[in-house]
C-alpha cells in the first residue's frame, strides 16, 4: 500500500477552505439571482452548491481512504475516493442538464434582469472561485478525486466570468436572452469537462485494465523477457487511484518450486518496473491447468482463479 504524502494535512485545510468559501459563494448567488431574475447567476449558484458537495465529499473520501486495512475491507477504503469522484461528476452531469432545460424556457421566455446586481454578485464569486481554485491547482495532477474537485472551481471560475460578461452586455442593451445563453455555454463546459473523469472512474469501479495498460502487451513483455514460460489467466485492475494489481498463471515446464518462486519474483519486478504494477500474485504450474486462455473465468473449474 502506498503512503499518504506529506501534504495530507495540507491538502484538507485546503478543501475545508474551499468548502466554506464555496457555500457563502452558493448562498450569496441564489438569493441574488432569484431577486435579479437571472437564470445564469441561479445556474452558477448551482454549480458552486454542487461545488460544496464536492468538497464535503472529497474530505469524505479523503478520512475513510486513510483507513489502514482490515479484516472486513483487505484493501483498505481506498476506492471511495473514487466513488467520490464518480458521484461529484455525476452529480455536475445532473445539474447541467437541468440548467440547459431552465435556459431553453428561458430563451422562449425571456424575462428582465437586474443587470448590475447580477454583475456585482458574479465579480464577487469569481474572485472567491478563482481563489479556491489556486488554493487546490498544486495537487490536482496527482489525485483523481482531488482532480474532479478542481475541474469544479475551474469551471466555477470560467461560468462566473461567463456571467459578468453576459450580463455587462444585457446592461449595454443587448438583450435579456445572453443570460440564458450563458447558462448554456456553462452547462455545456460542465458536461464536457466531466466526461473523462466519469470515464475513468467507471473503469476503476468495474475493475477494467487501467489506461496505459494493454493486457496483450503485458504477456508479450513477460514470455518475451523470460524464456520457457507461459502467461495465461490474467487479471489486470485498479484497486485505488495509482494502486494497479494483477493475477496470472504461469507455465512453467520442468522446474522445481524453488527456481519456480525465485522466477515468480523477478516476474513480479519486471511487471512493477516495466508497467507500473505494484501488486502481482502469481500462480506458478508446472503441467499446466488445461485451459492456457488469455482471460480466466469465473465459471471454469480447477482453474484457481
Amino acid at each position: 500500500m502506498q503512503k499518504r504524502p506529506r501534504s495530507d494535512q495540507d491538502i484538507k485545510g485546503r478543501l475545508v477552505a474551499t468548502l466554506c468559501l464555496n457555500a457563502a459563494i452558493a448562498l450569496t448567488e441564489i438569493i441574488a439571482g432569484m431577486f435579479a431574475g437571472s437564470i445564469a447567476l441561479v445556474a452558477d449558484a448551482v454549480h458552486n452548491f454542487g461545488d460544496t458537495c464536492a468538497v464535503t465529499l472529497a474530505l469524505f473520501a479523503r478520512v475513510l481512504s486513510s483507513r489502514p486495512p482490515s479484516l472486513r475491507h483487505t484493501y483498505g477504503l481506498i476506492r471511495f475516493e473514487v466513488l467520490a469522484a464518480f458521484l461529484n461528476a455525476a452529480v455536475l452531469v445532473v445539474a447541467a442538464i437541468l440548467m440547459v432545460e431552465r435556459a431553453l424556457f428561458r430563451l422562449l421566455h425571456p424575462e428582465p434582469i437586474h443587470a448590475g446586481l447580477i454583475i456585482l454578485v458574479a465579480t464577487v464569486a469569481f474572485a472567491a472561485n478563482s481563489a479556491s481554485a489556486l488554493l487546490l491547482h498544486r495537487h490536482h495532477p496527482h489525485d483523481l478525486n482531488l482532480r474532479a474537485v478542481f475541474l469544479h472551481l475551474v469551471q466555477d471560475v470560467l461560468s462566473s466570468l461567463l456571467v459578468v460578461v453576459s450580463a455587462t452586455l444585457t446592461y449595454a442593451g443587448l438583450g435579456t436572452r445572453l443570460d440564458a445563453v450563458a447558462a448554456m455555454i456553462i452547462a455545456g463546459a460542465v458536461l464536457f469537462g466531466v466526461v473523462p473523469i466519469l470515464k475513468q472512474a467507471m473503469t476503476i469501479l468495474l475493475e477494467g485494465v487501467p489506461d496505459g495498460i494493454h493486457l496483450q502487451s503485458v504477456v508479450d513483455s513477460v514470455e518475451h523477457h523470460f524464456d520457457g514460460i507461459a502467461m495465461h489467466h490474467v487479471h489486470v485492475w485498479q484497486i485505488g487511484l495509482r494502486q494497479h494489481a494483477l493475477t496470472a498463471h504461469l507455465l512453467m515446464p520442468n522446474m522445481d518450486v524453488a527456481a519456480a518462486e525465485a522466477l515468480c519474483d523477478k516476474v513480479r519486478v519486471h511487471l512493477q518496473q516495466t508497467w507500473q504494477i505494484q501488486h502481482s500474485t502469481l500462480q506458478p504450474e508446472v503441467k499446466g491447468c488445461g485451459s492456457e486462455t488469455l482471460l480466466g473465468t469465473w465459471y471454469s473449474t480447477g482453474d484457481g482463479d
